[in-house]
This record gives structure tokens, C-alpha cells and sequence, in this order.
């Protein structure tokens, strides 16, 4: 996650006024894309995780579009070019929700299956600068020739956007049948070749008194800690450790309409 640029959070340069709101109704979208993916993989009855993997793929941009197009003015649902689903589209900003792959111990960066369409969105993100390089005699010129090549991506990527878009915004979202949703980041980024996300700006969004799923946000439960109820354990046999800990989703999680080539990494 970046470093905040002042005292204002991500959402609340992006969205303004909308930034509470905002913030929670992309939290109640994960959760609401995570019951509907449970309620898939019971009636599979399948023990491997594809069927959740892959209703939570089709769910998350259906339920992300249903809220947001109901707070913010203006939004639309956008189907880029050869994407699987549709998209908000928002005073030029489109909206990209992903659900990123098991993150290990030793590597803790957020990565998604990578693919044609997803690459293109966040091309249209100028990437950062790369850091000064000593063994560069002018390292004036390779800064120019950096940012021409980058430019030269960005309008390549715009353009295949019908030049509507922008600006791409990433939601990044860590979300398991064993433990639910985990992690929500939101920012502007780029993916490299291997799907990793590299925010320029972006906000971790808190999960705490998560939100009423519903077409409508609500307010969390609670003024404050002290009287916040305490969660309900719930209590249940496991068979193995990945089913205890919430670590180690099975592959099959990650299947993905826009690049089903990937569907087992």
C-alpha cells in the first residue's frame, strides 16, 4: 500500500463527498460476491474450489456495478473489448475489481491471473518513474526515454478504450471459501508481466463492522469500540490445516473467465 500524498485517503481524493460511502459499498460488494461463490460451491458439492472460484469471479463486477452505479452520478456499466463482463465507467474512470491468487509467506505482493484485457486497462495508468541509476551516464535522457515509451503504451491502451477511459482503478480483493473476505485495496496501478500490482496510490480499506449487504450501505454497527458487539465464534470440524489457518487456497479458486488458460496455475 502507498503512502498517503497529504492528510486525504485515496477514496477521498477520488471520490470526494462519496468517499465514505464508496469505501463501504466496494467492502459489502466482496462480501455479497463471497456468499453468492459459498452458496456455489455447496450445491456443486465438489470438494476443489472452482466452482467458488469462478462464480466469485462473474459475481464481483456484477455486484461492484450494482452499487456503485446507485452512489455515484454519471456511472455506467462499460464492456472493454473483448472482456467477459462489464465495468463501471465513471467521469472517465473505470473500475477494474479483482480477486487476487493465494499470497504466500515470503512474498506478501498482490497478484492476479494475468490477460490481454486486464494488461491493456492498466496500461492506462502512467507508470512510475524508474529510481535514479548511477551506472547511467545521462540519466536526463534515459528519463525521457522512458517517459516517451511509456506515453506511447498509455495512448495505445486509450485507444483501445474507445479513448473514454482515463484512468483504470484497481480493486484488489483477497477472498477464500474458508476464511471470506479477507483484504480490499483500492488504487491506481499497473500489472507487470507476472500480475503483480504495482499501486502508485492506493488505500487499504477496513473490514471492521463490515456492512449489511444490500443495495443501499448502511452504517456500522457501533459509535464506537467499546460498544461494538463482539463477533460470534463459529465453531466447526476441519479436515486439514489449509481449512484451519484460511492459507493455502486450492488452485482451482483462481479460475478465471478472462484468461481460462490460467484457470490451474
Amino acid at each position: 500500500m502507498t503512502e498517503a500524498f497529504d492528510s486525504e485517503t485515496f477514496t477521498e481524493r477520488v471520490f470526494k463527498a462519496d468517499s465514505a460511502e464508496v469505501s463501504v459499498a466496494l467492502v459489502a460488494a466482496g462480501l455479497k460476491a463471497h456468499n453468492w461463490s459459498s452458496a456455489a460451491q455447496h450445491g456443486s458439492g465438489r470438494s476443489t474450489g472452482e466452482p467458488y472460484g469462478a462464480t466469485f469471479w462473474k459475481a464481483l463486477p456484477d455486484e461492484v456495478g450494482i452499487l456503485l452505479c446507485d452512489l455515484l452520478d454519471g456511472a455506467r456499466m462499460y464492456r472493454p473489448r473483448g472482456a467477459q463482463y462489464s465495468l463501471i465507467l465513471w467521469d472517465g474512470t473505470l473500475i477494474l475489481p479483482v480477486k487476487i491468487k493465494p499470497r504466500g509467506k515470503r512474498d506478501p505482493r498482490l497478484r492476479v491471473t494475468t490477460s490481454h484485457v486486464r494488461q491493456t486497462l492498466t496500461q492506462v495508468n502512467m507508470p512510475d518513474a524508474p529510481q535514479a541509476d548511477l551506472f547511467i551516464s545521462d540519466e536526463e535522457k534515459a528519463l525521457r526515454d522512458f517517459e516517451e515509451a511509456a506515453i506511447a503504451v498509455v495512448e495505445k491502451a486509450k485507444f483501445e478504450l474507445e479513448n473514454i477511459v482515463s484512468q483504470v482503478i484497481i480493486v484488489a480483493y483477497e477472498c477464500n471459501r474458508h476464511g471470506g473476505l479477507q483484504m480490499v485495496e483500492v488504487g491506481i496501478g499497473n500489472l507487470d508481466g507476472d500480475g503483480y500490482i504495482e499501486f502508485t496510490d492506493s488505500e487499504r480499506l477496513s473490514l471492521v463492522a463490515a456492512p449489511a449487504v444490500g443495495t443501499k450501505p448502511v452504517e456500522a454497527v457501533g459509535e464506537s469500540w467499546h460498544n461494538v458487539p463482539r463477533p460470534a465464534a463459529k465453531l466447526e470440524a476441519v479436515d486439514e490445516d489449509v481449512t484451519a489457518t484460511g492459507e493455502g487456497e486450492p488452485v482451482g479458486e483462481q479460475d478465471d473467465p478472462e484468461n481460462p488458460s490460467n484457470a490451474k496455475e
